[in-house]
């Protein structure tokens, strides 16, 4: 039972009673200095009665199980880098692991005649939540690879806690912090929200999985800033494959039209693939393609990705451009067939992006034998290593213009970039390297770790 809003109303009454009615002003001062006071005895109230309840719970279904949590997928299907994580890493769990393990997808449901948040079974086949909530054993493991924002009110309640008990092996994957490092990025608050989400995390989880050392060196450096104790936490860092899953999900975008596969085949192509945000750094590299338009070379900028946040000018350039469509192409909601067909027709992948936790375009170009243009940022040296052509952090557009024109000037002499694209690994590499780390085995036991 919550206890909150009945001692909420009724304190709130009395405090607007003592205002109201002259002989009683004073009390009022009581009130509003005893207030916060009352609601944290009732707040305990609360997490006594939800902690008891969660531990008469009782475990039903055959285990060892893998939970992944697509709450977030399910309900936005945004079809964003960090979603093509959730599903890739999925599927590839499921085929190197599903002999030892039932691996599961859950949502996150809040149970109001329980007054309890529940993850529950979602069946992908069916695109259903079940009524049966998930109580699990202590084999079983929990994967939060997407970023679920609502996973704070779970956290809140004690399930994780409860789970904890259990002996489940929570895990959490962080893909970047970069809306608390660089706020002005990101629409106002959003910088606080993440906050409360990794803060949350930290709290709850046994293991924390970057998606790179440069997330992995952002979450230490986090943590002692705020003095937060991570010594619980197993803290490591995976690399994310970069083979295209057949995803579903993903394949229900559009396909190319047929102009569009003409000007990718029979132009040279630099692609950008990223939603259309502050920093993936759009403008310069419009800014620079522009020097190059005006000086007759023929090449075509090819934006992959969505409609973001804080660029409606930087859209209206590119739809009123007047290359757009020849030599200028936006591209949005492809499927992964279409997606396939960008990367291989194009000579080069341009990741102008100021920040990144990881940068799958990168790595799913180089799959494609396709080289890298990068600015020159730790992620990226991380990621490309020698096999990027990089520019300066701060070049201006027309040195980033000399750039790609150099770049022009080497096909002409080679012909191809694939014998440069460097080295890639796929996604059944990056699930084994989740199982060393949160103790998955093939026989079904988690180990030591």
């Amino acid at each position: 039972m919550s206890y909150r809003p009945f001692a909420s109303a009724i304190i709130n009454w009395l405090y607007r009673q003592c205002v109201n009615y002259p002989p009683l002003r004073r009390a009022a001062f009581f009130f509003a200095r005893f207030i916060p006071r009352l609601l944290t005895v009732a707040l305990a109230a609360e997490v006594r009665d939800r902690t008891r309840y969660y531990a008469e719970l009782n475990p039903t279904d055959a285990h060892p199980r893998i939970y992944f949590d697509v709450t977030h997928l399910v309900n936005s299907n945004l079809k964003t880098g960090i979603q093509r994580v959730v599903l890739s890493l999925y599927q590839a769990v499921k085929r190197e692991f599903g002999a030892s393990y039932e691996v599961c997808q859950v949502y996150l449901c809040y149970l109001k005649e329980k007054e309890a948040w529940h993850f529950c079974h979602y069946d992908p086949v069916l695109k259903n939540v079940s009524s049966e909530v998930v109580v699990p054993g202590p084999d079983d493991i929990f994967l939060g690879v997407d970023l679920n924002a609502l996973i704070i009110k779970p956290v809140n309640s004690g399930l994780f806690k409860d789970w904890k008990r259990r002996g489940v092996r929570v895990g959490f994957f962080v893909h970047d912090i970069l809306p608390i490092e660089h706020p002005e990025w990101w629409p106002v608050g959003a910088d606080k929200n993440h906050e409360l989400w990794l803060r949350a995390v930290l709290n709850v989880s046994t293991h924390v999985i970057c998606v790179s050392e440069t997330t992995l060196r952002s979450v230490q450096k986090f943590c002692a800033d705020r003095q937060i104790s991570n010594n619980d936490i197993v803290l490591k860092s995976v690399r994310l494959g970069s083979d295209l899953e057949t995803l579903p999900s993903f394949q229900e975008g559009l396909s190319l039209q047929p102009e569009h596969r003409h000007i990718l085949n029979s132009t040279k192509t630099f692609t950008m693939v990223g939603t259309i945000e502050p920093r993936k750094a759009h403008e310069g590299v419009l800014d620079a393609f522009e020097l190059l338009w005006d000086q007759g070379t023929e090449a075509a900028l090819v934006f992959v990705g969505k409609h973001g946040w804080q660029r409606e000018q930087l859209i209206q350039r590119i739809e009123n451009h007047p290359l757009y469509g020849s030599r200028l192409l936006w591209l949005r909601n492809l499927s992964d067939e279409a997606l396939g067909e960008v990367y291989s027709a194009s000579n080069y992948v341009v990741q102008a992006s100021f920040a990144e936790g990881f940068g799958l375009p990168i790595v799913e170009a180089m799959q494609a034998g396709k080289r890298v243009i990068a600015r020159d940022i730790p992620i990226f040296r991380e990621i490309l290593g020698s096999a990027g052509i990089f520019f300066a952090p701060h070049a201006s557009a027309s040195e980033l213009a000399e750039v790609f024109q150099r770049a022009i000037e080497n096909l002409s002499v080679s012909g191809s970039t694939s014998e440069h694209a460097g080295v890639v690994q796929t996604w059944s590499t990056t699930a084994i390297q989740v199982a060393e780390i949160i103790g998955i085995t093939q026989l079904g036991a988690p180990n030591a770790n």
